[in-house]
């Protein structure tokens, strides 16, 4: 299971605790039901995974030193070579 997924389970766990304890004090909520905090879960999951996607779309849009350079190189085609000769090649 990936951790987006595992972050929204313990949320949902914690959200279930604190309805389970709101009932034990006869405190109601109309909107806090077990039924919206079913439906919480897939929303928080998707935005954990949009978050994923676009901070390393944004870190890549060459906005940095670091990728604006990585750009010139692989407009070049020399970027395989750069990264040979700063030993980061995949090992």
């Amino acid at each position: 299971m990936n951790k987006s997924k595992q972050w929204a389970l313990q949320l949902t766990g914690v959200l279930m605790g604190l309805y389970s304890f709101f009932l034990t004090l006869n405190i109601s909520f109309d909107w806090l039901t077990v039924d919206s905090i079913n439906a919480f879960v897939p929303l928080i999951v998707a935005i954990v995974a949009f978050a994923g996607t676009v901070y390393p779309t944004f870190k890549n849009t060459f906005l940095f030193k670091n990728g604006k350079r990585q750009a010139d190189l692989i407009e070049k085609g020399k970027l395989y070579e750069e990264q040979i000769k700063n030993g980061e090649d995949d090992k």
